[in-house]
């Protein structure tokens, strides 16, 4: 069996809500409205059959919820993608044998029911989260409740990383152009997110947390020395400041936690990019996963192949992974 770990759906129920709120869905504009696979199943089970014995794990797509929701708002459309994507679950397990579950963390009393509910009654397999929170930084010690949550359930986090047009490339514009925004301002929300959680000190506190970075980890891999070099300075520098206190500031080096996150295929074909990922994660960290609708399915089982590995890592990556951070039961038939 392959699992794709990281695809996305925008079920009926939550579209049509959407629509009443955010015509324009947020950031992501008509890019939803065009993505008829989202909600839409006919031609995606197709695709799906093409690819053989072959499943998805399912979650909701891009923006987030917080980006275009009050804290009310979006509370509720966490309620109806959960019970929308359970529903799924249910009536497709061949093909959606587990989903992620979706936050609005405006609130955070009223996420933690909500995440609560979805694990607890509806069988959510972990929690999507972004790479902020509307502008907030997910190392701001108000979402750490999501964080302890999560390495009490055993279960993994999706980070999804999300930037909007009105970040600007250049200081002196006041909005991102020809795209920027989405194409490079993505991966760098991501290696961004990710040094800031090592450098606040998330795997030292919650240890064993399992975080699935989208798109392989972002701008890490391939600036890997750059990142050592400034999170072993930066290390330092925090170290001195806790002079003092309990001990010291990391117990393991910062790097070393870098190489804790996971890892999704989701590279869009791009091999040498890939492999320059695997080289960073290992085969032991990297998960199978498309971006379906909005990645092929065939163009990322295809990278898989040309990748040249040996069959223990392809294993690996393409389900044993997923069966180990999901649990096996969830992709019995």
């Amino acid at each position: 069996m392959i699992i794709d770990i990281a695809t996305h759906v925008y079920p009926k129920p939550v579209y049509e809500r959407v629509k009443r709120i955010a015509p324009d869905f947020g950031s992501m504009g008509s890019r939803v409205d065009h993505t008829r696979q989202l909600y839409d199943f006919d031609d995606r089970f197709r695709l799906m059959d093409e690819a053989g014995d072959y499943v998805q794990v399912i979650s909701l797509c891009n923006p987030p919820i917080e980006e275009f929701m009050t804290p009310e708002q979006g509370a509720e459309i966490a309620r109806v993608a959960n019970d929308a994507m359970a529903e799924l679950v249910s009536r497709h397990k061949d093909r959606f044998p587990a989903f992620v579950a979706s936050l609005s963390l405006r609130d955070m009393d009223a996420a933690m029911t909500e995440l609560q509910r979805a694990i607890g009654e509806l069988g959510a397999c972990g929690v999507q989260i972004f790479t902020d929170v509307a502008g907030r930084p997910m190392d701001d010690p108000e979402f750490d409740p999501v964080f302890a949550a999560m390495k009490q359930y055993g279960l993994p986090i999706w980070l999804h990383p999300t930037r909007t047009p009105g970040m600007p490339d250049f200081a002196a514009e006041s909005t991102s152009q020809f795209d920027l925004w989405l194409v490079l301002g993505w991966p760098y929300a991501t290696a961004a997110t990710m040094m800031r959680l090592v450098l606040a000190g998330l795997f030292e506190r919650h240890v064993g947390l399992k975080i699935i970075t989208h798109h392989m980890g972002g701008m890490i891999p391939f600036h890997e020395e750059r990142v050592a070099g400034a999170l072993h300075r930066l290390g330092l520098q925090a170290a001195k400041k806790e002079q003092g206190s309990v001990g010291p500031y990391m117990r393991r080096p910062p790097m070393e936690m870098m190489r804790m996150f996971y890892a999704d295929t989701a590279m869009h074909g791009a091999v040498e990019a890939t492999r320059c990922g695997l080289a960073f994660f290992g085969a032991g960290n990297t998960v199978f996963a498309t971006d379906c609708p909005f990645g092929s399915i065939r163009k990322g089982l295809d990278m898989i192949d040309r990748l040249g590995l040996e069959e223990p890592a392809k294993h690996k990556i393409l389900h044993g992974n997923a069966r180990r951070l999901l649990g096996a039961a969830r992709f019995e038939r």
